[in-house]
């Protein structure tokens, strides 16, 4: 899931406070380590895994090293947002951005598929 300290930041905490070991994806470990951070100072558990979900071999070898180190996962959570600043001056690419990197659907499908 994606690690920011919007919403797919407190997933993660949620499931991490509920006893699950949480995997958080980003394209650059470094944005995931405070998250981390916090989800270990609150009693949890989790790894940081680098993952880019435009392409396909980012995707498999994600998954190759979640099963490996954490196990068969048992949830997915797939939330990604991309927030920039003047978002109102900049809309035209921020909807360009969002359908090429969320919504491109076979990469999702390919994401999704890794988990079934």
């Amino acid at each position: 899931m994606g690690v920011r300290w919007g919403v797919g930041g407190a997933i993660a905490q949620k499931f991490a406070q509920e006893g699950f070991f949480v995997v958080l994806t980003t394209r650059t470990s470094s944005n995931a380590s405070k998250l981390q951070e916090a989800i270990v100072e609150g009693g949890g558990d989790s790894m940081i895994v680098e993952l880019d979900l435009v392409s396909s071999d980012s995707i498999s070898n994600a998954f190759s090293q979640i099963r490996e180190q954490a196990g068969e996962p048992e949830v997915l959570v797939y939330k990604q947002g991309i927030l920039k600043d003047g978002i109102f001056r900049l809309i035209k690419s921020y909807l360009n951005t969002f359908h090429s990197k969320c919504l491109k659907p076979r990469n999702t499908f390919l994401f999704e598929g890794h988990f079934w």
